[in-house]
């Protein structure tokens, strides 16, 4: 198992981000719809109002806005364009805002996940 399938594992049941760590707002609405209300302060950013989140939620929020939220419709079906695993290089987006890419740098620093594009017509 790698170094960073055992930070995700290790950060399961403990918060280690919330919603106010993001920049973009697009991740700011998704990490508070599903992140957990607690008065705590958060150990990254030190806010006690955000919605705060496991790795886990991390990984289900990457999921959600990054993955489903880029599926893209075609004649023959359909593909997210966006992808993730702990593998992989990893892509640079250097056509998405800097928020997002910040925000983006932040998930693989906490979890390890990699962000990379699927197939071609990207970029």
């Amino acid at each position: 198992m790698e170094a960073t399938e055992n930070k995700l594992l290790n950060s399961f049941d403990e918060y280690i981000l919330c919603s106010d760590c993001f920049k973009d707002y697009g991740l700011i609405l998704q990490a508070q719809k599903i992140g957990i209300n607690n008065k705590e302060a958060c150990i990254n950013c030190c806010s006690t109002e955000g919605s705060k989140l496991t790795g886990k939620l991390i990984q289900d929020i990457a999921s959600l806005f990054f993955v489903e939220g880029t599926i893209s419709k075609s004649k023959y079906g359909a593909c997210p364009i966006i992808q993730f695993n702990y593998s992989n290089p990893g892509d640079s987006f250097d056509d998405f805002s800097d928020e997002l890419r910040k925000d983006m740098a932040l998930i693989e620093s906490k979890i390890g996940l990699k962000f990379f594009t699927m197939g071609q017509g990207y970029g």
